[in-house]
This record gives C-alpha cells, structure tokens and sequence, in this order.
C-alpha cells in the first residue's frame, strides 16, 4: 500500500499504521544501503547534421531519473523535489547555448521518478553549427534525503556525445 491510496480522515487507522509502518521499512532499507539517482538513457548519440537542420525547438530528449537504493530498487515512497539539474553543452559555435530543460531545472519527483525533458538549442538557417564529438545534455545534484546523501555522478548525468 501506498501513503496516497490513503483517503481523508484514515490516520490512526490499520491502514495508515500498514502504509506507515511500510514507509518507514522502506526509509531504514535505503538509508542503510545508500541512495543514488539514476538516469535512463544516461547517454545518446544524436546526429550533428539533423541538429542542423532541425527548426528552433523541435529536437527534444526525454530522460527518466530514479531515485533507487544500493541495489537498484526504486524508492516509490519518495516524492520531492531535492535534485537540481544544470544544462551543459560543449560545442565549439558560441551561438548554441545549452538546452533548455522543460519545467525547469528542480523536477518533481513522484513514486521515485521524474521525467526530464531538454530542448536543444536550434534554429535551421541560423548561425549555430553542432559537430561530431559535442555534447549536450546535463548533471545532477541532489540535497540530503533522510538526513543521507544522494550518490550522484556519471549514472545520474545525461550525456548525447553527437554524431556526425
């Protein structure tokens, strides 16, 4: 059972004591263990060429962060917002600025998830140029949940290394 199955006017019921009493399980487990955030996909290969031609908005990547525990298990009793993201782009042409990520850069998350979606810097015709090898994408920071910290880093990073 979940914390938002529960209906108004519950608490001091066995369910609420249940959802609790599983809540809390699930808090001891991922502080014990560690918590980590995940991204899917942490990488892409897009295509420098259709980066070029593409109209201004139209090339987005949808990334999904999870927050799990050492194991790899979701934690669907979290919802928050303690991740910050910062949009980044090494590309050569000073024209092309980083992606803008929809929503900002703090997601929501719910039941452990959150989707991240990031629009590229594009404008065909313009003046701004994409070369195999750029990237684009962003990184992750996450507060302390549970008084623990966040493991953060490479798996919590998206990263599209361009093609030609």
């Amino acid at each position: 059972m979940k914390i938002k199955e529960l209906e108004a006017g519950e608490l001091g019921t066995p369910r609420t004591t249940t959802a609790l009493n599983a809540l809390l399980r699930l808090a001891k487990v991922a502080g014990k263990s560690g918590l980590k955030i995940v991204a899917t996909p942490a990488a892409a290969g897009s295509s420098a060429a259709a980066l070029n031609a593409a109209p201004a908005g139209t090339v987005t990547k949808t990334v999904k962060l999870q927050l799990q525990d050492a194991d790899g298990v979701l934690q669907t009793w979290y919802n928050g917002s303690d991740v910050t993201l910062t949009p980044v782009e090494t590309v050569a042409d000073v024209d092309v600025g980083a992606p803008a990520v929809t929503g900002g850069t703090v997601p929501a998350f719910v039941d452990g998830e959150a989707l991240v979606n990031l629009t590229y810097d594009t404008n065909a015709g313009a003046t701004k140029t994409y070369l195999a090898g750029e990237t684009v994408g962003f990184t992750t920071a996450c507060a302390n949940i549970l008084g623990r910290a966040v493991t953060v880093g490479a798996p919590a990073n998206f990263t599209d290394t361009l093609v030609a």
